[in-house]
């Protein structure tokens, strides 16, 4: 893991340097940067029994946060234990890192990106990518609102990983010592082994001590003989789909034959079954067994409509 003070391959030492990452002008990126929480359009998005505010950056902004999340961010080395935003990590590898373990912990960060102030992405811009004062205050100001860490920007999953590394790094050497596997999606923490479960407490403490909490609601403790999950997956023997979410696709389908041949809808329904046979390829190949006969069904149908017309 690279240093925590400097990154050798960022080190934005120059206003040249960052004109030359972002595609614009010093003044150009001062303006943006003064005025940024003008470029914001917050909506309301519902997930699960929940309603999320997403920040929803747009225009000259959420173009220069791509370029701030593409030039300066992604090339950030992260621990292979922090996997949430990073190029060529994924949910199934989360869930691979805990498959087969006799019990796995679920730990949930409770409004993770809120709580990850100004001041600490300033901090993370100077000690981790090696920023002057100047460009980390700037960087700061495309990249937060209203004094925290936005909630839909480019920049937002990484940049919480960054100002998350000293607080994953205590975490795990904790579970190292006990022998247990850490691992960190974002808000999400995954533990397992044979006793992690003891370490929760000492880990909420760790967790409290960076100014986060964890949703007690949420906190779960999996056994090997019960339903193990982490971010979506099933993972007792190898990354799976659960049921609930294929029987899901599967009604979608259904739902789909008898409206008609709807194309958006068809397509939103491909995405899910590509996702499905992409965790698990036997999973994946019963919808699309599935998917196939609704589509016969449709056309079988359609024909026999315009014979009788």
């Amino acid at each position: 893991m690279k240093s925590l003070n400097q990154d050798d391959n960022v080190k934005l030492r120059s206003m040249r340097r960052l004109e030359s990452l972002l595609g614009r002008s010093r003044k150009d990126i001062k303006r943006i940067a003064e005025n940024s929480g003008r470029y914001y359009r917050p909506f309301p998005k519902r997930q699960g029994d929940k309603v999320r505010t997403i920040d929803n950056p747009t225009g000259e902004l959420k173009q220069i946060q791509k370029r701030i999340q593409e030039r300066i961010l992604t090339d950030f080395e992260l621990p292979e234990s922090m996997l949430g935003g990073v190029k060529g990590r994924s949910i199934k590898l989360n869930a691979k890192l805990h498959c087969g373990a006799p019990t796995v912990v679920h730990l949930d960060l409770v409004k993770c990106f809120p709580r990850i102030s100004n001041k600490v992405v300033y901090k993370a811009f100077v000690e981790h990518l090696g920023c002057t004062p100047r460009i980390a205050g700037l960087l700061t100001q495309l990249t937060t609102y209203r004094r925290r860490l936005p909630q839909g920007s480019p920049a937002s999953t990484m940049l919480a990983n960054i100002c998350l590394l000293r607080m994953h790094n205590e975490l795990r050497d904790v579970a190292q010592t006990n022998g247990s596997m850490l691992s960190f999606f974002v808000d999400d923490i995954g533990l397992s082994g044979n006793r992690p479960e003891v370490l929760i407490e000492q880990m909420i403490g760790i967790v409290r001590n960076h100014g986060h909490s964890v949703s007690h609601r949420k906190r779960k403790i999996m056994r090997s003989h019960e339903p193990q999950t982490l971010t979506g997956l099933s993972l007792n023997r190898r990354p799976l789909v659960p049921r609930t979410r294929r029987a899901q696709v599967r009604k979608q389908i259904y739902h789909w034959a008898s409206q008609g041949n709807c194309t958006d809808e068809l397509q939103r329904i491909r995405g899910a079954v590509n996702f499905v046979r992409w965790v698990s390829e036997h999973q994946g190949e019963a919808l699309e067994r599935t998917l196939s006969r609704a589509q016969s069904s449709t056309s079988a149908e359609s024909d026999r409509s315009r014979q009788g017309c």
